[in-house]
């Protein structure tokens, strides 16, 4: 690569090899750094407005505790067989 230039008309970096072409590459100062921010836990679904992204191997936090009443559409037992129904209390029923 020859010498190089930051053109803020463009946005982008020009590159200079028997002349100038635009390298498509952009201007370092215009690129959004990815955010180190955590994710929020329990929050409300919202597409947001935030010009920040994270990258692609971020993990959500789960909250495994509560403080009041919830309300569950399933619960998941390992080792259970179809004929079993588990309880809220950790216990199963037969069928």
């Amino acid at each position: 690569m020859g010498d190089f230039a930051f053109s803020a008309e463009s946005g982008t970096v020009w590159t200079y090899e028997s002349e100038w072409y635009d390298s498509g590459q952009l201007v370092p100062d215009q690129v959004t750094p990815a955010s180190d921010e955590l994710p929020i836990v329990n929050g409300t679904a919202a597409a947001g407005n935030s010009t920040s992204y994270s990258r692609g191997d971020h993990v959500h936090p789960q909250q495994l505790t509560y403080d009041n009443d919830i309300t569950a559409t399933k619960f998941i037992m390992a080792g259970g067989t179809a004929s079993q129904i588990l309880c809220g209390d950790g216990t199963y029923q037969e069928t």
